[in-house]
C-alpha cells in the first residue's frame, strides 16, 4: 500500500488525469485477489463515487476513448490482461496496468498506459491490498469528489501489523488470539453485505 502510495506521488497516474470524470471505469481481472479487489472496490465506493465501476474479465465491446480501462493481474504474460491492454490502448481508452509491467504486457502498452507495476515481491494470494489501495489511488485521481489519504491508510496497516507481529504474546496479540480459536476446527465466514462478502469470499481461498 505503501509502495503504491509512493508511486502515485511520484506521479504514476498523472497520464489518467482529466478535467472531468470518465464514462466508466473498467477493472479487467479474471479471477484471484485482482478480482476480488475489484468486486471489493465496487461495492465499499462504488455508491461513493461519480465513476461507475464495471468489473469483467474482458474489455466490453462498447469501450472507447471516454473510458479507463484498469488492467489487474500477475502474469505479465496473461493472455486476457494483454488482450485487455492491447484493446484499451487501440480503442483510445486511458489505460492503468497494475501488474508487472514486462514481457507481452509491456509490448502492447510501452508508453501508452500509465503504470502501477509492484515493487516489492509479495505472493500474489497476498495481493489483495495493493490492487485495493490501486483502485483506490485511480479512483482518487479520476473523482476529485473522493478525498483518500493512501498514506495514513498504510500508517493503519503498519500498526495493526505490529499489533499482530509473532513477538507478541497472545494475550495481547488479535492474530494468535484468532488462529489459537480456530486451530482444530471447521470454520464458517460469513459477511453482511457485497463488500463484506467480497472480503470473505477471497478469504475463504
Amino acid at each position: 500500500v505503501r509502495a503504491t502510495a509512493a508511486a502515485v506521488d511520484e506521479g504514476a497516474l498523472d497520464a489518467v488525469r482529466a478535467d472531468g470524470p470518465p464514462r466508466t471505469l473498467i477493472w479487467v481481472a479474471d479471477s484471484g485477489p485482482a478480482h476480488a479487489a475489484g468486486t471489493l472496490l465496487t461495492a465499499a465506493l462504488g455508491a461513493a463515487t461519480a465513476v461507475p465501476i464495471v468489473v469483467t474479465a474482458e474489455v466490453p465491446p462498447w469501450t472507447g476513448a471516454l473510458d479507463v480501462v484498469v488492467v489487474a493481474g500477475a502474469d505479465a504474460g496473461d493472455p486476457v490482461l494483454v488482450s485487455a491492454a492491447a484493446t484499451g490502448v487501440r480503442r483510445g481508452a486511458r489505460v492503468v496496468v497494475v501488474a508487472p509491467h514486462e514481457g507481452p504486457l509491456r509490448e502492447v502498452t510501452a508508453g501508452r498506459a500509465a503504470v502501477l507495476a509492484p515493487r516489492l515481491p509479495v505472493p500474489d494470494e497476498f495481493g489483495l491490498t495493493r490492487y485495493l489501495a490501486a483502485g483506490v489511488a485511480i479512483l482518487a485521481v479520476l473523482d476529485r469528489g473522493l478525498r483518500v489519504d493512501i498514506n495514513a491508510l498504510a500508517d493503519e496497516l503498519d500498526a495493526e501489523a505490529l499489533r499482530n507481529s509473532a513477538a507478541r504474546e497472545i494475550f495481547t496479540n488479535p492474530a494468535k488470539n484468532l488462529a489459537e480459536r480456530m486451530s482444530g476446527r471447521q470454520v464458517v465466514l460469513a459477511g453482511e453485505g457485497a463488500a463484506m462478502l467480497a472480503l470473505v469470499r477471497h478469504a475463504a481461498t
